[in-house]
């Protein structure tokens, strides 16, 4: 265990330790196991552990394309069906000719009502349809305690998985030429945000790389990073396409609009 915990950050230990013990209950006992909703990084994790036993591991997250999963631990004979998931999938009804509603007062609306990241899955949109997933066990609190996204009223109605839509990024690319390639640097050109600014937001455990948080303002990013930054959305390193005369890097990022 200790010769995988050094292929992990510190802060991934407590996950990895209580996985790890679920895990070897699934293979003890020979009981499936539904977890709670996964980020791409605790999916990662999970599937390495599991990998290193005779078990298997199936995600799914409601939508195609869906970033956010449910995973169910299992023996090696054993095949999930979608109903194994115990996940609920809804509509959100509101008046959309006078009202508008956006992704982060959705999520901020739903977290609000005390539901807890993990019983949340993707949102989903599509023009002003707007559709989330969630584990089952929270879907009738949601049903009769959702009834405002900032000031517009609403209400939600459970689809079913032909109904869905399909999951589009919303994604814009730019190129910026930039002194380091520091996590604080980029951060502060990509949101235009001062660099004292973005050092406490990382400093104060407020983004990810890669889904892992990450607290060291100088942390040096590479092509393919997923960096994320709470409040502020997320972006990718998609490559770094040379340097100029005066000694800067020329990176290009994809930013979620």
């Amino acid at each position: 265990m200790n010769n995988l915990l050094q292929h992990f950050k510190i802060n991934e230990k407590e996950f990895i330790n209580k996985y790890d013990n679920l895990i070897e209950n699934v293979e003890y006992q020979y009981a499936p196991y539904v977890t709670p909703f996964l980020d791409p990084r605790e999916q990662y994790i999970i599937q390495t552990l599991v990998n290193r036993r005779n078990l298997k591991v199936f995600f799914y997250g409601g939508f195609e394309n869906a970033e956010r999963k449910r995973g169910i631990i299992c023996p090696d004979y054993y095949e999930p069906i979608i109903e194994d998931y115990d996940i609920k999938l809804y509509e959100i009804e509101y008046a959309k000719k006078f009202n508008s509603i956006e992704h982060r007062q959705i999520l901020g609306s739903i977290l609000g009502s005390g539901i807890k990241r993990e019983q949340l899955g993707d949102i989903a949109n599509e023009d002003k349809v707007w559709q989330f997933a969630c584990t089952k066990n929270v879907a009738d609190f949601l049903e009769v305690n959702l009834e405002k996204i900032s000031s517009t009223s609403v209400s939600i109605k459970a689809i079913t998985a032909e109904e869905v839509l399909k999951i589009k990024r919303n994604l814009v690319s730019k190129k910026l030429t930039i002194s380091s390639l520091r996590l604080d640097n980029i951060i502060s050109n990509v949101y235009n945000i001062s660099r004292t600014m973005t050092k406490q937001l990382v400093q104060n455990e407020l983004c990810k790389v890669n889904f892992a948080q990450v607290n060291d303002p100088a942390y040096l990013l590479n092509e393919g990073d997923s960096i994320s930054v709470r409040g502020y959305g997320r972006f990718y390193i998609n490559e770094f396409s040379g340097m100029t005369k005066k000694g800067n890097y020329i990176v290009e990022i994809t930013k979620l609009r």
